[in-house]
């Protein structure tokens, strides 16, 4: 008996040791963390859209009637086929005159840019008559328009005025003065008797210009256009020259600088310009039996580098005739 009860209390203390053992390895638990509420959701204001557009369109134009021209002056009625071409816009500042010639009175003084309404045209066509938007009519130099130009659909002008002056008087200061002036030669024309396989004839005259025009100073020359170094031209008051016309077997040139005179100092514009003239025939030119009545043109401006800005025009009637040795 003694036996079991020792046994007893040592498996009763061995069992109680093993409970402490027991007790003593476990985890203490980790505590579950507190619930956030999410915040309450705010729904977006529903959209409503916008009313659509309704068009509105503006009346189409009414296009204004086309006006037929009614010729005046003398000028040959016609039906264009086209607008553009019997009308045409100036290139160059130019005076409306009241026949097809420079001997003819100015009747106004027409800007570049404007319009002009063609009605007709004399013989040889360089000469167009027209009227402005303003309702003035009269001749106008067909160089001074903005090209090109049917010529030949233009009609001519009926009861085409004459020459009722005489051209702006030359004065010859040296050169040929006894030239036998061709019958259809305009007064006041220079005569030139050209003989093959000589030197050129020069004549050195002063002519004046339809109208006064600026110079860079009243005491100095006019240099002809430079056609060479452009680029180192700015603003000078310069001159070009043309032969328009002139047969090619003649050759018709200026010598040098011209010289302005009947200057105004205060107004630093002058009105006449004195030149040297100078033609020969070429080799192949030929002889008797004719006099070449043409012009040669010469235009007074200012070049700003390949520019040419245009103030005044003259037309000097030039005539020539070739004779052998």
């Amino acid at each position: 008996m003694k036996k079991i009860a020792v046994f007893m209390l040592a498996g009763i203390a061995i069992f109680l040791t093993a409970c402490g053992a027991l007790g003593g390895l476990q985890a203490t638990p980790t505590p579950i963390p507190t619930y956030t509420p999410l915040p309450t959701y705010t729904p977006l204001p529903t959209y409503t859209p916008l009313p659509s557009p309704t068009a509105t369109f503006l009346p189409s134009p009414t296009p204004l009637p086309l006006e037929t021209p009614t010729p005046a002056g003398g000028a040959e009625a016609a039906t264009p086929t086209a607008a553009s071409e019997f009308q045409a816009t100036l290139q160059f500042a130019s005076n409306m005159r009241e026949g097809p010639g420079l001997e003819f009175e100015v009747i106004t003084r027409l800007a570049a840019g404007e319009l002009l309404q063609i009605l007709g045209r004399d013989v040889p066509g360089k000469w167009v008559y027209g009227r402005t938007p303003a309702g003035d009519e009269g001749w106008v130099r067909i160089t001074q328009l903005q090209g090109p130009l049917q010529i030949g659909r233009i009609p001519l002008a009926q009861n085409i005025p004459t020459p009722s002056v005489t051209l702006t008087p030359t004065e010859v200061a040296e050169g040929p003065t006894s030239t036998p002036i061709a019958p259809e030669a305009p007064p006041g024309a220079l005569q030139f008797v050209l003989t093959k396989g000589a030197a050129p004839e020069c004549a050195t005259f002063t002519w004046t210009m339809p109208q006064p025009f600026h110079v860079d100073s009243t005491s100095g020359p006019l240099p002809p256009f430079d056609y060479d170094n452009p680029d180192s031209v700015v603003g000078r008051v310069s001159y070009q020259f043309f032969r328009t016309d002139v047969p090619l077997f003649i050759n018709v040139y200026l010598e040098g600088d011209v010289t302005p005179g009947g200057c105004d100092e205060a107004a630093r514009t002058c009105t006449t310009l004195t030149m040297t003239m100078c033609a020969s025939p070429t080799a192949d030119a030929p002889t008797g039996g004719s006099d070449y009545v043409q012009n040669v043109v010469l235009r007074v401006g200012t070049q700003s580098y390949n520019q040419f800005y245009q103030e005044v025009e003259a037309q000097i009637p030039t005539v020539f005739r070739i004779v052998t040795p």
